[in-house]
């Protein structure tokens, strides 16, 4: 199969689902084309090593060619800016693609599917679209600049796009439920399929050589959170469970990512005097690899909103390939995995005594125990969340529907 992937976000972003897919998909024997942007999340800068490629730029990566547009790029809570930012991407997209594009059989788009369901119906192809947050929705209560017209409107937009899509794809049952109930698409229409860990980058086995000086991180227990620092992730509660645990624990907590709440998140740890919490940047995939796996425990966390509870962070999953315990202070479909699959702990609040005591308790228990849970959580990731495996569901879905509008 010849297939077009859109997606607004792709590697070397720490948004790994695109490349991912398109790897795997291109080492089943097939062909992918890739439309995307120059690389800037999460800060909405471009990457230094791409600045002077701009306006278009056409590379091949693991066998998938991508050709990288220039659009305005903003990451802030500006609602007006965010929109620019989509809209600008999207019709660039749109004309690269009818340009310098070639001839496909299927298009594939992630998040944003506003380019890919123009060219695919210009075209005549059938279009796949994955949802992985429900906008416009998740952005009433975050970006500024929402009132009920926008809202309306852009929900209009939205459902536009789920309904003339052959096929949606998403990633947790409590999704799909919201997007029948919300937007009216029926359930058949819409496939679950996990997101998974890319194995070259994520899988301990990759890091058995890695230390602790290679990072420069002390001895003694340490608890890691690793990817996008933004309003969703709820991360001032961890730095206030720091500061509770305080300095003579011997027990480290490290952030490491970007995004919008970085920087007030290191000026609020210098104001409250926390020493036992380390910033790092963002990490290229294999750096952020070797870091989860040389850490105690992972953490993650999401804000208590009744949205986030049916959603499930695509660094889940990277944790699981690091073979390392979680540590989640959220409720819904994360806990849950959690907690079925016995791979960690769970403290369903926000409460920074609840979360500081449940740190002291995992750093107390035995190594054993702690890499007997990690032993569990990198199994789950073989068994059940492996990209060879999902990808040939995707395949299947895609040859499915070339049948159909054959038929």
């Amino acid at each position: 199969m010849r297939i077009l992937f859109f997606s607004m976000w792709y590697y070397p972003e720490p948004v790994g689902k695109p490349h991912s897919l398109a790897k795997e998909l291109v080492q089943q024997g097939n062909s992918v084309t890739v439309i995307t942007t120059f690389p800037n999340y999460p800060k909405g800068q471009i990457y230094t090593s791409y600045k002077s490629k701009i306006p278009v730029y056409v590379e091949h990566i693991d066998g998938v060619r991508v050709i990288r547009i220039a659009s305005f790029h903003d990451r802030s809570l500006n609602l007006f800016k965010r929109i620019v930012s989509l809209l600008s991407y999207s019709c660039n997209a749109f004309w690269v693609s009818l340009v310098l594009a070639q001839k496909f059989d299927i298009v594939w788009s992630y998040q944003v599917g506003y380019p890919s369901l123009a060219y695919s119906a210009l075209i005549g192809l059938p279009h796949v679209h994955e949802i992985q947050d429900l906008w416009p929705a998740w952005g009433e209560n975050k970006l500024k600049g929402f009132n009920k017209r926008i809202s309306s409107l852009l929900l209009g937009i939205q459902r536009v796009v789920y309904y003339e899509s052959e096929q949606l794809v998403t990633i947790s049952n409590g999704f799909k439920n919201a997007i029948v109930s919300g937007y009216g698409v029926p359930s058949e229409k819409i496939t679950v399929l996990p997101n998974w860990a890319d194995t070259n980058f994520f899988d301990y086995h990759q890091h058995i050589s890695v230390r602790r000086n290679d990072f420069g991180l002390p001895e003694g227990f340490i608890l890691t959170y690793g990817g996008n620092v933004g309003t969703a992730q709820g991360l001032k509660s961890l730095v206030d469970a720091a500061k509770l645990i305080g300095d003579k624990r011997n027990i480290s907590i490290v952030i490491a990512g970007d995004g919008v709440e970085r920087d007030s998140l290191i000026s609020y740890a210098r104001q409250e005097k926390v020493g036992n919490v380390i910033f790092m940047p963002s990490l290229p995939p294999d750096k952020m690899g070797a870091l989860l796996a040389i850490s105690d425990c992972l953490y993650i966390s999401l804000e208590d909103e009744a949205k986030y509870e049916i959603t499930i962070p695509s660094k889940i999953y990277s944790y699981l390939a690091a073979g390392r315990p979680i540590l989640a202070s959220t409720k819904g479909d994360v806990a849950s995995l959690i907690i079925e699959n016995d791979i960690g702990f769970v403290v369903q609040t926000k409460n920074p005594r609840e979360i500081a005591s449940a740190i002291i308790n995992i750093s107390m228990l035995d190594k054993s125990k702690l890499e007997e849970l990690g032993l569990r959580a990198y199994l789950l990731s073989k068994t059940k969340y492996d990209g060879k495996i999902v990808a040939k569901q995707y395949a299947s879905i895609f040859k499915n529907l070339l049948r159909r509008n054959i038929q």
